[in-house]
């Protein structure tokens, strides 16, 4: 679904007593509603639940999903996969999307620090430290 902006093409306001006979105040209050862009066009729904936005800002400034929904990402067939969830025993869990290589983890200039391949076989760049407390 999308929206389609309504535009004031006369520019004029409406006048008491001119058809239908509606109440000035009432119809420009309406019109003022609609030319303030009370809707997003970047925001569309399929009318099934799934809302898609270009852009996602929230007050709080983070994302929340309750428990067991999941952050997704789709692979380069375009199939969307769980990803990042946390599970009905408050368990975070990062999930492999199916066929996936692996987990990869990388620096900020986009380096392999760590790789988990979906065989549970680990290579990290650094060195790996045993230790009970952090």
């Amino acid at each position: 679904m999308t929206y389609t902006t309504f535009t004031d093409g006369a520019g004029s306001s409406f006048t008491n007593g001119s058809a239908p006979g509606i109440s000035a105040a009432v119809m420009n209050g309406i019109r003022d509603f609609l030319l303030t862009g009370w809707f997003d066009s970047l925001v569309t729904s399929d009318h099934s639940g799934t809302v898609t936005v270009v852009g996602l800002v929230l007050s709080t400034g983070k994302v929340v999903l309750a428990n067991n929904l999941a952050l997704q990402g789709k692979d380069n067939g375009g199939t969307a996969h769980d990803i990042l969830y946390v599970d009905s025993a408050n368990e975070t869990c990062i999930q492999l999307a199916v066929n996936s290589a692996g987990l990869l983890v990388k620096d900020s200039a986009g380096g392999n620090l760590l790789r988990i391949d979906s065989s549970g076989n680990v290579r990290a760049k650094g060195t790996i430290t045993p230790s009970v407390t952090p």
